[in-house]
């Protein structure tokens, strides 16, 4: 006898299990690839996730730019810490806020994701270069489990 069949029950679950955790392992470097390149492309066209956003906050102080109206921002949600509270309907009129003394990059945080496109476009034309979006909001960030300013309770 040879083969699989002569091996005993302890031996070929030992290999079966060889062979799950081989696959699984196959899996995940094939997962980490796909996200990889999911998340080169999200920055190349000018998105960012949580956890990009996060990196960048260690780095390069980024203007975060919250287009909620004011009552979102500083309501039961909460907002990203040192972000700037410009409602997108009033984003055309106060650009002129996002100019700073040096190069950073400029990041745009809404519930819609049009508005952060229209941003996104309105800063790029008013000559900034480095201009992103927060890919799913803030939504996301929470999920992401990233710090939020939270509003005081008065009671």
């Amino acid at each position: 006898m040879g083969g699989f069949t002569a091996l005993n029950i302890a031996d070929k679950v030992g290999l079966i299990a060889f062979v799950v955790g081989g696959i699984a392992a196959v899996g995940a470097v094939i997962l980490a690839v796909i996200r990889s390149r999911h998340r080169k492309r999200n920055l190349q066209e000018g998105w960012l996730d949580p956890i990009q956003l996060q990196e960048i906050l260690l780095g390069t102080r980024p203007l975060l730019v919250d287009l909620r109206d004011p009552e979102a921002f500083m309501g039961p949600d909460g907002h990203i810490r040192g972000s700037l509270n410009i409602p997108f309907q009033d984003l055309g009129s106060r650009i002129g806020e996002l100019a700073t003394r040096e190069t950073r990059p400029v990041v745009f945080v809404a519930v819609h994701e049009e508005h952060v496109r229209e941003a996104m476009a309105l800063a790029r034309r008013s000559g900034h270069t480095w201009v992103y979006g927060l890919d799913g909001g803030l939504a996301a960030w929470r999920r992401a489990q990233r710090p939020l300013v939270m509003p005081a309770h008065v009671g």
